[in-house]
């Protein structure tokens, strides 16, 4: 196992991608979850990838606080209208994904759900902004 201490995201562990565990309150739980940067072919860790998660740590409460109400409603329109307004027991945060790209910061938070245990949700942010709400596939290649 490889091992990177990278100065922006800290020490790193190579297995199937570059990682480390990164604590995060989502839904009013404290959480521990893989930290995962994607990296292909062996490239290195890009600079686009760092600056993700400086502006993810800069703008964390109100990035949170969108993912939360975006899953609420992905849930309320594709699930159960009926559904009480806390949705906290539904879903459970896998790990958070920073992408690849040249030219945006993509961030992705890959979630279980109960309410589509075979799909789950996936939920990606562009230039920390949700740009999609859908089964965690958005998130997994």
């Amino acid at each position: 196992m490889n091992i990177l201490n990278d100065p922006v995201l800290g020490e790193l562990t190579f297995d199937i991608w570059w990682s480390r565990e990164y604590e995060i309150t989502i839904f009013d739980c404290k959480k521990l979850v893989p930290l995962v940067i994607q990296t292909f072919d062996n490239e290195s860790i890009s600079d686009k990838q760092r600056d993700t998660f400086l502006e993810f740590e800069r703008n964390k409460s109100s990035i949170i606080s969108s993912i939360e109400i975006a899953i609420l409603t992905y849930y309320k329109e594709n699930f159960d209208a009926n559904v009480v307004e806390d949705i906290t027991a539904l879903v459970n945060l896998l790990r958070i994904k920073i992408m690849s790209s040249d030219d945006m910061r993509e961030l992705g938070f890959i979630f279980d759900a109960s309410f589509d245990p075979e799909l789950g949700v996936g939920v990606l942010l562009i230039n920390e902004s949700i740009e999609e709400v859908d089964v965690q596939d958005i998130l997994l290649g």
